[in-house]
């Protein structure tokens, strides 16, 4: 073989073995590191904490300050307030794109109008609130 063929076949099976180990660190039970595995449920933890802190940033690049994230392993909580029943839908979607398919959504959202009372419009476009929605 050419020289230029076996660098480039080099550098393809380091950058596959590189992606393969990166990927297998980040999934529950695998190494962490030399001589230590990450159990199940800190690998969870881990997660729930990247993915609650992803759906809140998210959240406040749309303005929806006054909503509430708690994550955990099999649901995404959300409380607070919205101002408007398109940000409650909004801020489900964000939940939902956010929080793999393996979590529940809950909404315990409040719409709010503009004085900040709550909303006493029926709303049948968007899903009853204190609602799970399935995993």
């Amino acid at each position: 073989m050419k020289p230029r063929m076996i660098a480039f076949l080099a550098a393809l099976l380091l950058a596959f073995a590189t992606g393969a180990m990166a990927q297998s660190s980040t999934e529950p039970g695998s190494s962490a590191g030399p001589g230590g595995t990450l159990n199940d449920d800190a690998a969870m933890r881990q997660d729930s904490s990247a993915i609650q802190k992803q759906i809140k940033r998210n959240l406040q690049k749309q303005n929806l300050n006054d909503v509430d994230v708690q994550v955990s392993n099999d649901q995404i909580l959300l409380t607070g307030n919205v101002p408007t029943r398109a940000d409650r839908i909004n801020a489900l979607e964000i939940a939902r794109s956010l929080g793999q398919q393996h979590r529940k959504i809950v909404d315990n959202m409040t719409v709010t109008n503009d004085n900040g009372a709550p909303s006493t419009q029926p709303d049948n476009n968007t899903p009853p609130q204190n609602q799970s929605y399935p995993r």
